[in-house]
């Protein structure tokens, strides 16, 4: 038993003594649910500038359409009803090859996510908040 007490604390207390860190938990794991705001308040929290554009039309993906410019391209957000709606549209729209001039593509719970640009900060940003893309 003092072998198995004395193990798990050197594994929590030695990495902190040698400098390390453990690995950061994706955003994506600890914020349960992803919204337009909350994509626009961590892009904003890592430093890059968003500016709403409004609406948009899309006639690809079927979820209301918000535009945000952003450093190195732009974002459009669409909000569906379900997340079994954001999901089948996502992959019906990445089956038929309509998003060529994309980046990347996100899907979390009930928004859809295209990236049209090359900022590695907005990729990153997505990449926690988001998870790993879909295009």
């Amino acid at each position: 038993m003092p072998r198995v007490l004395l193990a798990s604390v050197l594994l929590l207390v030695l990495p902190g003594c040698l400098g390390e860190r453990p690995p950061e938990t994706p955003r994506s794991a600890q914020y349960p649910t992803a919204s337009l705001t909350t994509l626009i308040t961590y892009l904003e929290n890592d430093g890059v500038e968003v500016r709403p554009m409004g609406l948009t039309v899309s006639t690809a993906l079927l979820g209301i359409a918000h535009q945000l410019a952003v450093p190195g391209g732009a974002l459009q957000v669409y909000e569906y009803a379900s997340e079994a709606k954001a999901e089948a549209d996502l992959a019906e729209v990445i089956r038929q090859g309509l998003l060529a001039q994309a980046t990347s593509a996100y899907q979390r719970d009930r928004i859809v996510v295209v990236h049209f640009g090359d900022e590695p900060t907005v990729d990153r940003t997505l990449v926690r908040t988001l998870g790993m893309p879909r295009l």
